[in-house]
Formats: C-alpha cells, structure tokens, sequence
C-alpha cells in the first residue's frame, strides 16, 4: 500500500515497485486507504506513506493503521520534515523512512528521496 497525496509521487512509485515485480496499490490520501485497509488489514503486506498530508499525515495514519494490524511494516517518506517530527525506526511503530533533500538532513535509518531503484528493492525486502 502506498500513500502521498502528490499524484505525480504516486505514479512514480508505483511504476518503480511494479517494475521491482511488487504488486502494489496507490492512494491520493490516508482516507482512501483506511477505508480499504480497514475492509481487508490482512491484504497488504507493507505500508508506504508520506508523512506531510493534508486532513491526517502520515503518522496519525500510521497509528490507525497499526491499530488494525499491529505487525503491519511501516516506510515513511517525506520531502523535509522538522526533526522533532522526524520518526525514527523503531520509534512510534516506524519500520524505516526514506527522506528527500540534501543527505545533510539525513540521519541513519533514513533514505534520500530520491532513492535508487536498489536501495528501494534492498529497503522492501529487508522488511519481509
């Protein structure tokens, strides 16, 4: 499942874990994919959505969705987000995170968006 409500993010990813061969499903936002997560929490096997979202970002909709299914693994991406914000893996549920800008934000545990097709199929299946 992936979740960002920039459509133009969402294709991209989308076209790059299908060609990776993972079957996968996009949302433009948390709502939309709640209401699918919750009619079948067993139907997916990993959880990516961007953090910054209009109505409920990607933390809130983290929470609900581990409320659903609690072994469910979460990736987080983001453009910037402030580092009081920033979820680590391990912390809050957070399986990984992959981050945009310059590798100066970056922190162990977070990926640059963008991210080489490899570092994305390594990231995927260390989650399996």
């Amino acid at each position: 499942m992936f979740v960002d409500d920039e459509v133009v993010i969402t294709r991209a990813f989308l076209r790059l874990l299908g060609s990776l061969n993972y079957r996968v499903a996009g949302f433009p936002g948390p709502a939309e994919a709640m209401a699918t997560l919750t009619a079948d929490p067993g139907g997916y096997d990993l959880l990516v959505t961007d953090l910054a979202m209009p109505g409920m970002n990607g933390l809130e909709f983290a929470r609900h969705a581990r409320a659903l299914r609690a072994d469910l693994p979460i990736v987080f991406i983001t453009g910037y987000i402030a580092e009081s914000k920033s979820p680590r893996p391990g912390r809050s549920g957070t399986t990984s995170s992959w981050r945009s800008h310059s590798p100066r934000f970056a922190r162990p545990g977070h990926r640059p968006r963008p991210c080489r097709n490899a570092q994305i199929a390594t990231g995927c299946l260390s989650l399996k």
